[in-house]
């Protein structure tokens, strides 16, 4: 054995060594026993197999549908969390649009289709989502006045 490969299996031993303390990680002990592996043997990849007594691969694969398991779990999740995200977004909004068509019935004397309509007017003639329109007008960064009117936002007004 030459000295720098000598030197480079008594590294990978010492590694994998110091791998082996209390809690150690077995998931990061094989990933570098597969590594060290890989290096020392001058190859581009290595993996590892794990087979029983009759040479079968049972717990690997059932290894690999847990893994597969919790993967599909964490997608799930996340897709709900978004989800959730997006809902309780929708609600904010559509609170907000309600404030909105209240406020523009009362100032305006009309029936709450109506203050709608013109909400809806107001943002797509300027361009702007219902949402923000509605926000501004129910914290007064809007006046209902002139939605009523159709007056045309002043771009880069009060927008909080």
């Amino acid at each position: 054995m030459s000295g720098d490969r000598e030197e480079a299996v008594t590294s990978a031993f010492v590694a994998l060594a110091d791998t082996l303390v209390d809690d150690y990680d077995v998931v990061d002990l094989l990933l570098q026993l597969v590594g060290h592996a890989a290096s020392l043997l001058a190859v581009d990849s290595a993996g590892l197999v794990l087979a029983d007594h009759d040479g079968g691969l049972r717990m690997v694969a059932s290894l690999a549908d847990v893994a597969t398991i919790g993967i599909l779990h964490e997608r799930a999740l996340h897709r709900s969390e978004v989800r959730g995200e997006q809902l309780q977004s929708a609600l904010n909004s559509r609170i907000v649009i309600e404030q909105a068509k209240g406020v523009l019935a009362e100032r305006g004397d009309l029936d709450m289709d109506t203050g709608f309509a013109r909400l809806r007017a107001y943002a797509r003639n300027d361009n702007l989502k219902l949402a923000d329109v509605a926000r501004d007008l129910v914290a007064g960064a809007l006046r209902p006045d002139d939605l009523l009117a159709g007056r045309r936002r002043v771009r880069g007004a009060a927008r909080g």
